[in-house]
């Protein structure tokens, strides 16, 4: 699973709503490898209520659980985990998946 930018955010900030939910998609997928964006790193190390303990969680992430590959790449055969299903609509060869939608 190819992660977005506010999946990470979600999952490593215990105030927002979704974090339980978006853990417990995250732990759902077992041993599936996940994958992260250059794009990814700039926007989460940017992200401006970025707390001190995210970031430390966040660069473990990185750096041990999550391979980082090219946008382009992703693209190919790699669903996408997002929240923010409207910004890739428009992209028909991309498999979305929103571990938040409401089920049904």
């Amino acid at each position: 699973m190819f992660l977005d930018s506010n999946i990470l955010i979600y999952a490593t900030k215990p105030a927002a709503p979704e974090h339980r939910r978006v853990l417990a998609f995250l732990r759902s997928l077992g041993d599936a490898p996940l994958y992260v964006s250059e794009i990814s790193r700039i926007e989460v190390f940017g992200y401006h209520d970025l707390a001190h303990e995210q970031a430390a969680a966040l660069a473990t992430f990185f750096d041990r659980e999550a391979t980082e590959i090219s946008v382009s790449t992703a693209l190919l055969d790699v669903p996408l985990v997002t929240h923010n299903v409207r910004d890739f609509e428009w992209i028909e060869e991309l498999e979305v998946v929103d571990p938040l939608r409401p089920p049904g």
